[in-house]
């Protein structure tokens, strides 16, 4: 199999290069994580036949492999999600009989992979590289690559008949998306009616004792953790850097030679010189190789604790055990489960990993941050508890001046829209009169389309998708009322325009293009949703909680 792959020597070069090194500044040292299904005895079934072990550890291999190529580095239970899946998909390319020879293999790869510019490759030194840096063997990438040509097979399969576009077709969805609306707007905020709003004692109290759920303090977690940090590890990383200095620069050199100094800017989004960017990129990868050196220490530390767990380990043990290794145990404020922990902001996945922490298994395994490994441990849960009114009478108040300025001024804006909506002999008054005679400035917005992600001149206040979902529909001349942040607008159609016809030839097969792909995807997703719920994978991934 190598022997065809080296027929093709000049490919392969972009690419694999750049997961190489994305690669090993994520992955070093991670390997202890890795799940080998070893103590576990059923997988569940699949299309009502169980699943053995050799087709879960095939799975877990590929979702691992790729991750490891894209330069990802997930929760567990993304990863556990993603094996579910490949198995599944797997299934279906037995069943179908799809298979993948080696010349097609060594076709694709090279066809995929190979430089853009230049075509020039040394297959042994990238394979020797990626070796190295990712753990991946030449044998597993290309048998990881035979999969994808497969699973590829199999999309097109699946999704072959909703792939079929007639050019008639596109262009009509292309000038029905791109079509303009202009609009007209007026505004009622509450900022305008804040000081109409009545207020009393008993008016506030009412307003707590009607809505005292809102006031509820939720069921809050407080944990222990050990932090690992990237400064003690910064001279190993800055020695390993040197050591692969040569080829992470080279690397660089090309990064920049394809996507000049635009891919690289500063904090305010100025390019940055090709000096400067590389040292902001020697500095990005000597942190990041510092945070799998944290990483590996707190492996060691988990693992220490994992060889104490023989029934439930206590925080009196967890502090000794941190205490032994020269760590500093701290402790959080409470915090509910819709919030960030205070001070440890950066640890994504600590607030969801905290939830489902028990007295029986108190903590997790490490958490990467951006410049911190955090081992948490369960201290306590504090129950929901209503807070007494002397306690939020402050809150309440602000509150309650907020929703009587809000509901005074949805009440002009419904008066406003009634008298622009009203018709006298058939007739309605012109929007510009109306807006005269309740004293309301006008202000037009930016022309929006189906296909517009974003409308730059929009009025802060507004978001894109409810603009988009109150006037598309419209015609010229109708009125419709908006929620926005912080009241309602009053918006009028004023105008509709068609793409230009010059727009549409020039841009039609690459809208064509798009179409198809974007349908394929839907028709794969559905796919994939009706076989995960028909061969019970579905269940088996309400059970990957992703924990220790």
């Amino acid at each position: 199999m190598f022997g065809t792959i080296r027929k093709h020597q000049s490919w392969l070069w972009g690419i694999i290069v750049t997961l190489t090194i994305v690669s090993f500044v994520v992955f070093y040292g991670t390997g202890s994580q890795r799940s080998d299904f070893s103590t576990q005895q059923s997988f569940g079934t699949l299309y009502g036949r169980r699943i053995s072990r050799e087709d879960m550890l095939n799975a877990r291999r590929a979702a691992e492999i790729s991750e490891k190529l894209q330069g990802r580095n997930r929760r567990t239970g993304d990863i556990q999600q993603d094996t579910m899946r490949y198995l599944l998909i797997d299934s279906k390319v037995k069943q179908l009989g799809i298979v993948v020879g080696d010349d097609a293999v060594a076709k694709a790869i090279k066809e995929m992979l190979k430089d853009r510019r230049t075509g020039a490759f040394d297959y042994d030194a990238v394979m020797k590289n990626v070796t190295l840096q990712t753990g991946i063997t030449e044998a597993d990438f290309v048998e990881h690559m035979r999969g994808e040509l497969a699973r590829m097979h199999l999309v097109e399969v699946v999704t072959a008949s909703s792939k079929f576009v007639t050019p008639r077709e596109a262009e009509n969805e292309f000038r029905r998306e791109n079509e303009e609306v202009s609009t007209s707007a007026v505004f009622f905020t509450k900022d305008e009616f804040t000081s109409a709003a009545p207020i009393s004692p008993d008016l506030i109290t009412k307003f707590y004792s009607n809505r005292i759920a809102n006031y509820r303090i939720p069921d809050r977690t407080v944990l222990d953790y050990v932090t690992f940090g990237i400064g003690k590890h910064l001279e190993a990383a800055r020695a390993e850097f040197i050591k692969q200095g040569t080829a992470i620069t080279n690397r660089f050199e090309e990064i920049y030679a394809q996507n000049g100094p635009d891919a690289f800017r500063d904090k305010e989004d100025k390019p940055l010189s090709k000096e400067a960017a590389l040292a902001r990129f020697k500095e990005d990868t000597m942190e990041k190789l510092a945070l799998s050196g944290a990483h590996k220490e707190a492996i060691e530390f988990y693992n220490s604790l994992n060889e104490k767990r023989t029934n439930a380990l206590t925080a009196e043990l967890f502090e000794r055990l941190a205490a032994a290794k020269g760590l500093s145990v701290q402790t959080t404020t409470p915090f509910a489960s819709t919030d960030q922990v205070p001070g440890l902001e950066e640890v994504t996945q600590l607030t969801a990993k905290a939830a489902r922490l028990t007295p029986q298994i108190a903590y997790t395994e490490p958490l990467i941050g951006s410049t911190m490994v955090v081992i948490p441990f369960l201290k306590q849960r504090l129950p929901s508890e209503i807070p007494p009114f002397s306690a939020v009478k402050d809150r309440a108040t602000a509150d309650y001046r907020e929703n009587e300025a809000i509901q005074a001024a949805s009440v002009a804006a419904r008066a406003f829209l009634a008298a622009a909506t009203n018709t006298v002999d058939g007739k309605k008054k012109a929007f510009a009169d109306v807006a005269k005679e309740h004293n309301r400035p006008v202000q037009t917005l930016p022309p929006v389309s189906a296909a517009a992600q974003s409308l730059p001149g929009l009025d802060p206040r507004m978001e894109i998708y409810s603009l988009k979902s109150r006037v598309l529909a419209l015609p010229v001349g109708e009125t419709a009322s908006i929620t926005i942040r912080d009241g309602v607008a009053i918006v009028n159609v004023t105008g509709r325009k068609q793409p230009d016809d010059a727009m549409v030839k020039a841009t039609l097969n690459t809208f064509i293009a798009e179409l198809r792909q974007s349908r394929q995807n839907q028709a794969f997703s559905d796919w994939l949703t009706a076989e995960q719920n028909r061969s019970g994978v579905a269940s088996l991934l309400k059970n990957q909680d992703g924990g220790n």
